[in-house]
């Protein structure tokens, strides 16, 4: 068994690897956290609202080229859709670099870095889910929001540092892109084109076996989650300056926390979902609401990565978690195109985040600042845990989800059988 389990992963390791590496890059934007109070400075003469919608723009941009993605994955690969969104996110990332003396180059940058992020993430996140199944295949979506947690961190200290006396050098970084581009090209395989979903033949059994009811319901939650998850990285550098605990290096470096605990769960996912299996996703939401406590509630630095250090181990389990939960919702062959669905959802949310949490944080807690958005993000990861525990519970008693490792031998029929009946086990 172990000699088969190392023949059907070390060939998939030549395309693992390179996309690891750019992942780093696949919402690029949010890095950039630590030098929104800078910016802020930079630009007196523009509301805190279009600040820190300039983090969340590429999110609602990202929506149409996602929807996009859903046509583009039946007629080209998802290699060369990659490509296209690594451009588009290279170039877009280093305009403010250039031209930087009005706020409107900043605009344009996160336009164009949504479009590339609309591109990348599904196309990205089908190739792996294409790799592997079963409780291997989150194993390695949770390998990869590790190593691309790593990286991240890596880049939010690397941009507090340049951000720190001239904002605009923060977009420095996506000259590190140019060539991981190249990397990634020479080494990725062609890979093959998606299923269809309409046309001669075809009728509504394409559109039917990406649109399955638990498709519907774990995209809504997840998308709330990810609404929630963007008070973190619109509040922190704000929440810092606020109790005076320092500046954009600070931030960059309490970002890091959160990320290096984001590390920590994607290497240890598989083991979480064999221990835990469909519970997994609502014990990662409820890490997340504590660690937004402890964070709201939090006198000194110390308190700021304690809350950082939770979240991100909640935060580690809702985005690889999260992602796999959703690829059990349909068939293999369509996961390309239900990529193009489910993450304009996710988008659309996460684009809304500032005037959501701004909203429950006024109607709720009577005022809008860093401390009560942070509650506001509490009050609603707490809510999105309680109903994904409740589906789980009542309408997912048959999951497959920490049962099977994927790597079954070919020959075993209730494997193969479970594997295949797992996405309309609700």
């Amino acid at each position: 068994m172990k000699k088969n389990v190392v023949q059907k992963i070390l060939p998939k390791l030549g395309m693992f690897i390179p996309l690891l590496v750019v992942s780093a890059y696949s919402s690029s934007a949010d890095f950039l956290g630590p030098i929104l109070r800078n910016m802020q400075n930079a630009f007196p003469d523009a509301s805190l609202t279009l600040v820190q919608m300039t983090l969340t723009l590429p999110s609602a941009v990202s929506i149409p080229s996602q929807l996009l993605t859903v046509y583009l994955a039946q007629k080209m690969t998802k290699k060369q859709l990659v490509g296209l969104a690594l451009l588009f996110i290279c170039i877009g990332g280093l305009i403010p670099a250039i031209l930087h003396h009005n706020i409107i180059f900043v605009v344009i940058s996160s336009f164009i870095l949504g479009i590339g992020q609309g591109f990348f993430i599904p196309s990205f996140n089908a190739i792996l889910s294409e790799l592997f199944d079963g409780n291997t295949r989150a194993t390695f979506l949770g390998i990869k929001g590790g190593i691309s947690s790593l990286l991240k961190a890596l880049m939010n200290i690397i941009v507090g540092f340049l951000g720190a006396a001239i904002w605009s050098r923060a977009y420095l970084v996506f000259v590190i892109l140019i060539p991981l581009i190249l990397w990634f090209w020479l080494v990725t395989p062609k890979g093959e084109v998606g299923a269809p979903l309409v046309g001669k033949g075809v009728g509504l059994k394409g559109i039917r076996g990406v649109i399955t009811p638990a498709f519907v319901i774990v995209t809504i939650l997840c998308s709330c989650a990810s609404c929630c998850q963007m008070a973190y990285n619109t509040n922190i550098a704000g929440f810092i300056a606020d109790r005076n605990l320092g500046g954009s290096v600070t931030a960059g470096a309490a970002s890091a926390f959160f990320t290096m605990a984001k590390l920590v769960v994607g290497f240890t996912l598989g083991l979480l979902l064999r221990a835990f299996k469909r519970f997994t996703l609502p014990i990662g939401y409820g890490l997340c609401a504590l660690g937004y406590f402890i964070i709201s509630r939090a006198t000194g630095l110390a308190g700021v990565q304690l809350g950082g250090i939770v979240y991100g181990l909640g935060l580690g389990i809702q985005m690889s978690g999260g992602l796999y939960y959703i690829t059990e919702t349909v068939d293999k062959k369509y996961l390309g195109q239900m990529m193009g669905l489910y993450f304009p959802a996710i988008s659309f949310l996460i684009s809304m985040s500032p005037v959501i949490i701004n909203g429950i944080s006024k109607g709720v807690f009577g005022e809008v600042n860093a401390t009560n958005n942070f509650m506001a993000g509490c009050l609603g990861y707490a809510t999105v845990a309680l109903l994904m525990f409740l589906y789980q519970l009542f309408f997912c008693k048959n999951s497959m989800i920490g049962k099977l490792s994927g790597l079954e031998d070919e020959e075993s029929a209730d494997a193969k059988e479970a594997l295949e009946t797992a996405p309309s086990e609700e």
